[in-house]
């Protein structure tokens, strides 16, 4: 049972993986092509070979396929030799051979069963065209091995078409022994507590398939659960259909049934839907893959669940999202596409917030001038990032934060700080009123015998330079900090050493600390003291590099944001300590959440960082602020000398 459960892994993550890398076209009666409207994650593409195709010309492509590739290739062929071998005895198909069945439409949707506390379903669907007769194969026999290994298969006809039913054996690491020892039924049903007997063939669903509550409790009408309650779990099971051609997949009977029955009902579909149409819209272009997320249905079950493990939790999630202005975000959705017009790759990107910017979108604004790199930022930066932003808004959005996470603290800021001396910090007037609308992040690649800390600076525009220089004289007398002082070039630089704890010093680097400057009509904030002496210094500026105007030409005037990056430099030292086996150290927060990879595969045979440099192109990007939500794009450039 576990080589065919393998098996079956195999075709789903390979039909995962196509459908995270394919594009659609859309014939206007299907509804197997657009999933019902309460999808809430949906991931499509029109045309899979063509995206296959199409990524094999980029960057990533011609970087893998260099051979200083070919012992790590090895290496991932002889770890994957057995599962491709599961895969041949049970379905009659390599791995390979399954990836290669979806033509043209596929595409991934998590469904919301709309029954509080259920389990979601997920279909997919896909049109194997040419290969539908080795798809069909494939799922027979899948579904043969599985009657094998106890599952139970049977058939049911909606709309003229046959679905495949096999319901799965319940795992028996996950079964929970009866009570005082009383055996179960036949066929897996459970007794009742108190040794009372099951009813003939299992217990009988309510009307409408409505199922008993927990401990007795009966559901509500409709099927509506009451609070807490775990309302309806998915049976394990698989179903799936052709219909000439078109493969559909679920883990839910009723869920399939209702898509194919529903065929003439568009209004009742995704596409049909007013955010998922605006959505797509504002992405425009075509093919490529496309993602869509309908925030205000994810949040209302992260909300639900959260209620369902706690009483306040629920209660507790809103606020928080009230105040980072997550509830008034109603879509997010995007595309990506490869080799288009003069893009090696561009990846689009829109969220609706249903109307007026309020929070984490709000904080940014059309810029009234374009956001060049001023003539301090240097030639060598490797990242850069200037942002038009909305400082009262920003300053209102944290002060509500604040109120939220931190009332005493709130309340004794709005009153405002007496210092020793008897000057007063008014946090509106000293911190707020004095800075422009404009903020940059500018980074470069560490250098041996940095300190432990990035190489980065942040810039904030300022409208009072003068006024701003009181403000941090106020500051460093109310944090009791005592920097040292200095000057290059008549601009004076505060330097001061980080607390331990985020000092991060480490044996032959140099101890971390932080510079600030009021220079330039700019706050300078350095994690590197020696970043800002080259910064005040000057010298070559990135506005007038090559890469930087070449990018900077694809950027519209009045974008709320401009980024500019290096890949070459920047993903070096993620790179080699992937390879050494440290990523997990450097990166616990990352680590945490992404498999222990390299316990499957030896990540040591990955070739010098330099093999792979050579093909990165530098990135661009820009994000634009609109009267219902916001766009971005970021984009690299083809490259010319091919």
């Amino acid at each position: 049972m576990k080589k065919t459960i393998y098996a079956a892994c195999a075709l789903f993550v390979s039909v995962g993986i196509v459908a995270a890398s394919s594009n659609l076209v859309r014939a206007a009666d299907s509804i197997e092509k657009s999933p019902p409207a309460t999808t809430y994650i949906y991931v499509k593409t029109d045309n899979a070979a063509r995206l296959r195709e199409a990524f094999r010309g980029s960057q990533f492509a011609r970087a893998w396929a260099d051979p200083a590739f070919a012992p790590f290739k090895d290496e991932l062929k002889a770890k994957v030799a057995p599962i491709d071998e599961i895969a041949k005895q049970n379905l009659a198909m390599s791995i390979h051979e399954i990836w290669e069945l979806p033509r043209t439409y596929v595409s991934l949707a998590v469904i919301d069963r709309v029954v509080p506390g259920s389990d979601d379903a997920i279909l997919f669907s896909f049109e194997a065209g040419a290969n539908a007769a080795k798809t069909t194969a494939l799922l027979t026999n899948l579904e043969k091995r599985l009657v094998e290994q106890g599952a139970a298969a049977s058939t049911q006809t909606v709309d003229g078409s046959t679905i495949h039913i096999l319901r799965l054996p319940k795992s028996k690491i996950n079964a929970q022994p009866a009570p005082n020892g009383v055996q179960p039924a036949p066929n897996g049903v459970q007794p009742a507590p108190n040794g009372v007997q099951p009813a003939p063939n299992g217990v009988q669903p309510a009307p409408n398939g409505v199922q008993p509550a927990p401990n007795g409790v009966q559901p509500a009408p409709n099927g509506v659960q009451s609070p807490r309650l775990n309302a309806q779990k998915l049976e394990p099971m698989i179903v799936w259909v052709d219909r000439g051609g078109w493969i559909n997949i679920c883990n839910d009977l009723p869920t399939l049934t209702s898509v194919l029955s529903g065929r003439a009902s568009q209004q009742h579909t995704l596409e049909q839907s007013d955010g998922y149409k605006a959505t797509m819209a504002k992405l425009g272009g075509e093919g490529g893959l496309m993602w869509y997320v309908d925030l205000a249905r994810l949040g209302s079950k992260i909300k639900d669940r959260a209620a369902a493990r706690k009483s306040n939790s629920g209660d507790r999630v809103t606020a928080f999202f009230d105040a980072v202005g997550l509830t008034g975000m109603k879509e997010i959705g995007g595309r990506l596409t490869y080799d288009e017009h003069d893009y090696d790759w561009i990846s689009r990107t829109s969220v609706s917030t249903g109307g007026a910017s309020k929070g984490i979108v709000g904080l940014f604004h059309q810029a009234r001038v374009g956001l060049t790199p001023p003539d301090w930022v240097p030639a060598s930066a490797s990242y850069y990032r200037s942002i038009a932003w909305n400082k009262n808004v920003t300053a209102k959005a944290s002060q509500e934060l604040l109120a939220e996470r931190n009332p005493k603290f709130y309340e004794k800021i709005q009153k405002g700080v007496t210092l020793s001396d008897g000057r007063k910090i008014d946090f509106e007037g000293d911190f707020v009123k004095p800075l422009g609308d404009r903020m940059t992040v500018v980074a470069e690649a560490s250098k041996p015998g940095d300190s432990a800390l990035p190489r980065v600076m942040i810039a904030v525009d300022l409208e009072s330079p003068g006024d701003f220089e009181k403000t941090l004289d106020k500051l460093f007398t109310w944090l009791k900090v005592r920097p040292r002082t200095r000057s290059i070039q008549g601009m004076t630089i505060h330097d001061f050493d980080l607390p331990r704890f985020l000092a991060r010093n480490k044996p032959g680097v140099e101890p971390s600390s932080m510079s600030v400057s009021v220079a330039r009509e700019t706050l300078f904030l350095a994690f590197d003291s020696a970043m800002l002496d080259d910064v005040l210094q000057g010298g070559a500026a990135l506005k007038d590099n090559a890469s930087y105007k070449a990018l900077a030409a694809k950027m519209p005037e009045g974008a709320s944001t401009v980024e500019f990056l290096r890949p070459d430099e920047r993903f070096k030292e993620g790179y080699n300590s992937i390879r050494a086996g440290k990523w997990r150290a450097d990166e616990p927060v990352l680590g945490f959440f992404i498999p222990d990879f390299e316990s499957f595969v030896d990540l040591s045979k990955l070739p010098d960082y330099q093999v792979i440099a050579k093909y990165l192109r530098p990135i661009g990007g820009y994000a634009t602020i609109e009267p219902n939500g916001a766009s971005s794009t970021l984009f690299t450039l083809r490259d010319s000398t091919r």
